[in-house]
């Protein structure tokens, strides 16, 4: 295993493509083999495959929801061996009401005609244990 900017500078411009809404630029960045998984902070974002989630993808983005606020303080890990890569990403989500989110991902990729591509995301928002186990 070895660190890999490559792969650090794939998933930094997929989340820059993210941010700034560019939609068919961020699927480019994921792969349409089957496997692939991504998993979203809320409980319905779920998506095995990717046609299933590049039809939520421009739903949200139709509806309005194409770039996200800013995020600051971010931070990219990533590693390979061979053909196999993973990592992680966090940052703080500024939200328009000024609400600071700590924000977080994991990520594996593969190579795919060349590119490094994802292959699974997970993404949270991270709420301190506290909070969680006083929710009602």
């Amino acid at each position: 295993m070895q660190a890999s900017p490559e792969i650090r500078e794939a998933a930094l411009q997929a989340l820059r493509d993210q941010l700034a809404g560019n939609l068919d630029a961020a699927l480019q960045a994921m792969s349409q083999e089957p496997g692939f998984l991504s998993i979203g902070t809320a409980p319905a974002e779920w998506f095995s495959g990717f046609a299933a989630f590049e039809q939520a993808a421009r739903a949200a983005t139709a509806a309005g929801g194409g770039g996200m606020p800013p995020l600051e303080n971010v931070e990219v890990e990533a590693y390979q061996e061979g053909t196999v890569g993973w990592g992680s990403e966090r940052g703080t989500l500024r939200l328009p009401n000024g609400v600071a989110l700590s924000i977080r991902g994991t990520f594996v990729v593969h190579q795919e005609g060349g590119r490094w591509k994802a292959v699974q995301t997970h993404t949270s928002v991270g709420i301190p244990d506290d909070q969680i186990m006083n929710m009602k």
